[in-house]
């Protein structure tokens, strides 16, 4: 039985988003920018989605921006605000950080390898008392953690399809009615002229149902994943002594587990590889470093880790076709896994 513990990484795709999906592929097939019938049945769908997406996060169905991923990296000065040894950032840091030329502040909402949940409201208030913009990658935290932007004093907030049973290769911007941006792509001026170029309209669609579907039952999803993160920690954590979790305790996402081994945390490596073999899919961090798996986590030095001990985080992320049977096989396999690898680097010294 194979096991996904990955879903930070990215989720399996909803069967209820992939029906949704399907006729967006074949007969449905027309552009949202053409006048014809097809044309208007693809618009009437992508301002649907819009609406559903703006629901999930309480914003408006006009701040809603569908994007696909292409950011541009401009030369700014970047002040960067400390975290504590728990992963999180102290809004008084914040405050000070600001200086008279700030014009943004930007913060993620949920950290993606230790799953720490920022205090999202107090940093943008922050930023609104020095006259900044705010902005907030809630990639990880859409859809786990309730977000209602008509009070929330948020600015802008990027959001992603595939972090929440979604369809990859699509996702969307949140911008604030008054706030004004450049576009970084030019062309025929769709989205509101900030992202130019036909727009996905299967991925929008299945965005949209992703997105209602969160809505409707992030409630019920979070209490099960709780359960079941705090049920994974609990035996690890009592069938390995040298474990020890990684990230704030309580403040972080509902299905969010990052564990660091004592003494043997070069073995990382050897620990994921293990798992994949014994059909557990983890990760070490972050999947867009997983090129650059051996080297220390920067988002473990900023917690004051060692060079050695930043490279040896394992982190376990549940979604919502996890198991309570899949969490106990996983307590059994992976003390087992951990006990031979301590024999190994113990032999070698």
């Amino acid at each position: 039985m194979a096991i996904y513990l990955d879903n930070s990484a990215t989720t399996p795709v909803d069967p209820r988003v992939v029906a949704a999906m399907a006729p967006w592929h074949a007969e449905a097939f027309g552009n949202p920018s053409s006048l014809h019938a097809l044309g208007r049945q693809a618009r009437d769908a992508v301002e649907a989605a819009r609406a559903q997406v703006a629901a999930l996060i309480g914003a408006r169905r006009r701040e809603i921006v569908f994007t696909a991923h292409a950011p541009e990296r401009r030369g700014v000065a970047v002040t960067r605000a400390p975290v504590d040894a728990d992963g999180l950032v102290d809004p008084s840091d914040v405050r000070d950080s600001i200086k008279p030329h700030t014009r943004l502040v930007s913060i993620m909402a949920a950290n993606n390898v230790i799953g720490a949940v920022q205090p999202v409201t107090e940093i943008g208030q922050a930023a609104r008392e020095a006259g900044a913009l705010f902005h907030t990658d809630a990639v990880q935290a859409v859809g786990k953690a309730p977000f209602n932007l008509a009070e929330q004093p948020i600015d802008l907030l990027s959001l992603s399809a595939h972090k929440l049973h979604g369809p990859k290769g699509v996702g969307a911007l949140y911008v604030r009615d008054g706030v004004t941006l450049s576009p970084i792509i030019h062309g025929g001026g769709q989205e509101r002229g900030l992202r130019s170029a036909t727009e996905n309209v299967a991925g929008i669609v299945g965005f949209g149902v992703a997105a209602k579907l969160a809505d409707a039952e992030m409630a019920d999803d979070n209490v099960r994943l709780t359960a079941l993160r705090e049920r994974l920690i609990a035996g690890i954590l009592s069938a390995c002594p040298q474990a020890y979790v990684i990230g704030h305790r309580q403040r972080r996402l509902p299905g969010h587990v990052c564990l660091g081994f004592a003494g043997q945390e070069g073995e990382a490596i050897r620990l994921l590889l293990a798992l994949d073999e014994a059909g557990i899919m983890a990760s070490t961090g972050s999947a867009c470093g997983a090129s650059h798996a051996a080297e220390p986590s920067y988002v473990l030095r900023a917690l004051g880790f060692d060079p050695f001990r930043a490279r040896g985080a394992l982190r376990l992320t549940l979604g919502r076709f996890n198991t309570e049977a899949e969490v106990d096989r996983t307590i059994d396999i992976l003390p087992t896994l951990v006990g031979g690898l301590r024999r190994i680097a113990t032999a070698r010294r």
